[in-house]
C-alpha cells in the first residue's frame, strides 16, 4: 500500500479518489512527492468531461504547493523529488500529448468530431507547476516514465519553453527532468522540441535509474539492463 495520509480532494463530487496515487513521504534528509498526471482520464474532455492525460487539475496543484511549501519550512528536509507519468517536457515519443500537447497548436490538436482544438491552456498550466517547483529550492529533480527512452534535461530559466522559443523567467531554480521509460516497451527517439540543446543525454534502449544521496551531494547513474552506466552525473553538490 502506498502512503495514505495525505491527498487532495478530489477534483468535484463525481471524480475519483487521489487516495494512494497522490502521496509523499520523507526518507532521512529527503522528500518524495508522487503526483498523478493520468487522473480522471478521457481522450476528448472538452467534449465529454473528465480529464486528459498531462493536466494537473486544481486540487492536486494546490497539494502540490502545500506539500512543497511544508518542505522549504522544513529544515529536516534538504533534498526533494518528484514523480509521475507525463513528462512536462517531452523528448521522443510523446510530443503530441504529455504535458505539451505540441505546445497547444490548435492545427496540432482535435476535438472528437475533428475541429480545432486551442489546447494552449495544457501549457499554461505545466507553466503554474514547473514554477511552484523551480521556485521552491529544494527540488533535485522530477522524474518522469511515458517516453520509452532515458534522458536527462536541466530546465532554467535561459530554457526555451514555448513553440517560439520564448523563456519563463519565473522557473526561478534550475531541476532536473530525468525521464526513464526504459523498461522494455519499443523504443523512441529523440524528436525535436524547443528544448532540445539543453538534453543533456538521451539514451533510447533499456536501463534503470539510481539515486544516491550523500548528505549535501546527489548524484544519478543510468544503468543499462547489461550493467554498463550510460549516464552518471551530480546532480546537486
Amino acid at each position: 500500500m502506498n502512503p495514505a495520509s495525505s491527498f487532495p480532494a478530489p477534483e468535484n463530487t463525481t471524480a475519483p479518489s487521489y487516495v494512494e496515487n497522490v502521496y509523499y513521504f520523507d526518507y532521512g534528509n529527503t522528500r518524495v512527492i508522487a503526483f498523478n498526471t493520468n487522473y480522471w482520464w478521457c481522450n476528448y474532455p472538452e467534449d465529454f468531461g473528465g480529464n486528459f492525460e498531462g493536466y494537473v487539475m486544481d486540487n492536486q496543484l494546490e497539494w502540490i504547493e502545500d506539500v512543497l511549501a511544508d518542505a522549504k519550512n522544513d529544515s529536516s528536509v534538504e533534498h526533494v523529488f518528484m514523480f509521475a507519468h507525463e513528462p512536462a517536457f517531452p523528448n521522443g515519443g510523446h510530443p503530441h500529448d504529455a504535458q505539451w500537447y505540441n505546445g497547444g497548436d490548435p492545427s496540432e490538436n482535435k476535438d472528437y468530431n475533428g475541429s480545432s482544438l486551442d489546447r494552449t491552456y495544457v501549457v499554461e498550466r505545466r507553466d503554474a507547476l514547473w514554477e511552484t517547483i523551480s521556485q521552491n529550492g529544494k527540488v533535485v529533480a522530477v522524474f518522469f516514465g511515458d517516453e520509452h527512452n532515458y534522458h536527462r534535461t536541466l530546465i532554467t530559466n535561459e530554457t526555451p519553453v514555448h513553440r517560439d522559443g520564448s523563456l519563463n523567467p519565473n522557473f526561478t531554480n534550475p531541476v532536473w527532468q530525468i525521464v526513464s521509460g526504459g523498461a522494455g516497451a519499443p523504443f523512441y527517439a529523440q524528436q525535436e522540441a524547443p528544448w532540445s540543446s539543453d538534453v543533456k543525454c538521451f539514451y533510447p534502449s533499456k536501463h534503470y535509474c539510481m539515486v544516491s544521496v550523500d548528505g549535501d551531494k546527489v548524484s544519478l547513474k543510468a544503468i543499462s539492463d547489461s550493467g554498463e552506466i550510460v549516464d552518471e552525473c551530480v546532480l546537486r553538490e
